[in-house]
C-alpha cells in the first residue's frame, strides 16, 4: 500500500484534513511529533469558539476526556484507565503506540468494538495522580488554557479525589450526587485549580478543610452537606454566592457571621446567603439570633425599603427550614454627592416666576398701572 507523507500535501489541503478530524483523532495525531502538536494547536484557534467547555469525568477509578460543543453535541478525546480495571480483559484493544508525555512513558490503545471508541491511556496504579496530572496538562497545552475546563462525576470517592488531586485549569466542580472523600485532598485539589467559578455536589469529608482552603474563594457554592462543612464555611467563605442545605447548624455560626457581615470586618464579597435546613427538629434559634444580631423581621408582602446595617428575614422560609440573608447595597459618599449635585441642577433649571408689579406696588396701585 502506498503512503503519502501528511505534510507534502499543500497547507490548504492539511488544514482541512485536520479541520475534518475529530478530537480524539486530533489527540492521536498530535502524539506522533512535536511538528503535528503544533499543526493540531495552531487549527484549535481558528476553531475554538464553537467549544464551550472541555468536561473531565471521574468514574471508576479513571478519567474521561470530552469536548463538548456550542452546539450541545459532544466529542470524545480520551480515557485513562488503570491497568487493573477488568475492563481491560473484556474488551478486545489495539495497541496503537508507545508516546513520551512531559517524560513519562504511556502506551496508547485503541478498543476494537464499543460504543465509543477512543483512544484510552493505561496507568500505573500507583503513579496515578502524576500521570493524569501530566495528561490533563497536555489537554490544556494542546486546546488552550483559556478553555473553560470542567470536572463532574457522578459518585466521588477517595480514589477518585486523590486522582484528581492535581488537575490544574479547572474553573467549574460537580462532584455529582455523592462525594465522600478526604479533606486534605479536596483541599490539594483547589490548591491546584483556584479561584473556580462554581462549585456543586452532596459531599462528605473525613477531616476539615483548612482555614485558609482555597475552596472558600469559590465564586459561587451550591452545597448539599453532611455536616462536614458548613461550620467551615459560615467561618471563611469569600466568594460572592453561598446555597447551603445542611442537616444540622450552630445559632454560634449564623450569628458570628451575620456580625461580621454587617461590619464589614468579613465576607466584604458576600452578596447572597442561603442555608436550608433539613432537619425541622435541629436546634435553631430564631429568635436569638434576631435578638443578638439586632436583625429586624420584613414582612415579604409589604416589600419595604431595606437601609443600611438591616437584614431581610422571610416568615415563610423560616416556616420551611430556610434562612435567606441579602446584604444592602451601602450607600457610598460618591453618591451622596451625586444625588445633592443633581437636586441642585434641579433648582437652578427650574425658572423663577416673575412677580407681579402690583404685588409689589406702594401707593395708588391705579396710578402705577396709568403711568
Amino acid at each position: 500500500m502506498t503512503t503519502i507523507k501528511l505534510f507534502s500535501f499543500p497547507y490548504t489541503v492539511q488544514r482541512t484534513i485536520f479541520q475534518t478530524m475529530g478530537y480524539d483523532d486530533l489527540f492521536l495525531i498530535s502524539l506522533c511529533s512535536k511538528n503535528t502538536k503544533r499543526f493540531v494547536k495552531f487549527i484549535q484557534k481558528s476553531s475554538s469558539k464553537n467549544i464551550a467547555y472541555i468536561k473531565c469525568y471521574a468514574r471508576f477509578e479513571g478519567l474521561s476526556v470530552t469536548v463538548v460543543m456550542r452546539n450541545n453535541e459532544f466529542s470524545p478525546v480520551l480515557v485513562l484507565q488503570p491497568h487493573s480495571v477488568p475492563y481491560f480483559n473484556s474488551v478486545g484493544w489495539q495497541y496503537i503506540h508507545q508516546t513520551e508525555i512531559a517524560g513519562r512513558n504511556f502506551d496508547v490503545f485503541l478498543p476494537v468494538y464499543g460504543e465509543f471508541l477512543r483512544p484510552t491511556i493505561f496507568y500505573d496504579s500507583d503513579d496515578g495522580e502524576e500521570d493524569v496530572e501530566t495528561i490533563h496538562s497536555y489537554i490544556c497545552d494542546l486546546f488552550g488554557y483559556d478553555k473553560e475546563y470542567r470536572l463532574e462525576a457522578d459518585g466521588f470517592f477517595y480514589t477518585e479525589a486523590k486522582l484528581v488531586s492535581r488537575l490544574k485549569n479547572i474553573n467549574i466542580t460537580n462532584f455529582g450526587f455523592r462525594a465522600i472523600c478526604d479533606a486534605e485532598d479536596i483541599d490539594s485539589f483547589f490548591s491546584a485549580s483556584p479561584n473556580q467559578k462554581f462549585v456543586t455536589g452532596s459531599i462528605e469529608l473525613c477531616g476539615e478543610l483548612r482555614e485558609n482552603s482555597e475552596f472558600y474563594q469559590t465564586d459561587i457554592i451550591d452545597i448539599y452537606d453532611n455536616d462536614s462543612m458548613t461550620s467551615g464555611i459560615l467561618k471563611n467563605f469569600n466568594g460572592r454566592k453561598a446555597f447551603l442545605s445542611v442537616k444540622t447548624i450552630e445559632t454560634s455560626d449564623i450569628t458570628q457571621l451575620i456580625n461580621r457581615w454587617k461590619s464589614n470586618e468579613e465576607f466584604q464579597n458576600l452578596e447572597f446567603l442561603t442555608v436550608q435546613i433539613r432537619n425541622l427538629d435541629a436546634s435553631f434559634d430564631i429568635d436569638e439570633i434576631k435578638s443578638f444580631c439586632d436583625v429586624k423581621e420584613l414582612d415579604p408582602s409589604n416589600e419595604p425599603l431595606v437601609y443600611k446595617g438591616e437584614i431581610e428575614f422571610f416568615d415563610k422560609l423560616i416556616a420551611e427550614g430556610k434562612i435567606t440573608f441579602k446584604k444592602p447595597v451601602k450607600r457610598t459618599v460618591d453618591a451622596d454627592s451625586a444625588d445633592e449635585e443633581a437636586e441642585k441642577k434641579k433648582k437652578k433649571s427650574t425658572p423663577t416666576p416673575t412677580a407681579k408689579k402690583g404685588l409689589l406696588s406702594f401707593g395708588d396701585d391705579e396710578e402705577e398701572e396709568d403711568c
